[in-house]
């Protein structure tokens, strides 16, 4: 029993060293990826910068990843994104008045609940042959919007979630879905 213990506990800190070393999956022209050009074809155009913010520190804050800055972008490989969709349905109803008070079944219920959706298709292209494409994908992301006084408000909140919540989809995807 002695004798295990040692071999159990090398066995765990050499096993617990791959997240902290990076992913030895990921290619290492994929290490160092500089935000190309953001496409969105959406009728919120603040979606953009809110993305391309959300992407930089979440790809900051990753194990193995880098991102390349200014000068610096000429030897990492280029991200190009592409939001696609935008979609905003309502999720939940409540009933607010009585059978009494409405005419209307119907008018009894209101959304107090909507969901904000989008996708974005990506491609990254290596940094040494432009036309090299390394990777290629889609993900999808969402936010809630509850129903406020002031709908601008809620679907600024809302905005500013959903991109955080692409940009972590979309940086999962990078670096640990297999090629």
């Amino acid at each position: 029993m002695k004798n295990i213990f040692p071999l159990l506990l090398m066995l765990s800190l050499l096993t617990s060293c791959v997240y902290h070393l990076g992913n030895p999956a990921l290619s290492a022209e994929m290490k160092r990826l500089s935000i190309a050009e953001i496409l969105n074809q959406t009728q919120e155009s603040s979606l953009t910068a809110l993305f391309k913010n959300a992407l930089a520190e979440r790809i900051g804050n990753e194990p193995g990843l880098c991102l390349a800055s200014g000068n610096s972008s000429d030897d990492a490989a280029q991200l190009y994104l592409h939001i696609k969709t935008l979609d905003n349905h309502s999720l939940a109803r409540a009933k607010l008045r009585d059978k009494k008070e409405t005419d209307y079944e119907g008018d009894a219920y209101q959304t107090v609940l909507y969901r904000v959706s989008a996708k974005v298709a990506y491609e990254v292209y290596s940094a040494s042959t432009p036309e090299k494409l390394l990777r290629k994908g889609e993900v999808s992301g969402q936010a809630d919007l509850p129903k406020l006084h002031d709908r601008e408000i809620a679907l600024r909140a809302a905005l500013r979630q959903l991109a955080i919540d692409l940009a972590a989809n979309l940086v999962v995807d990078l670096s640990e879905k297999e090629p």
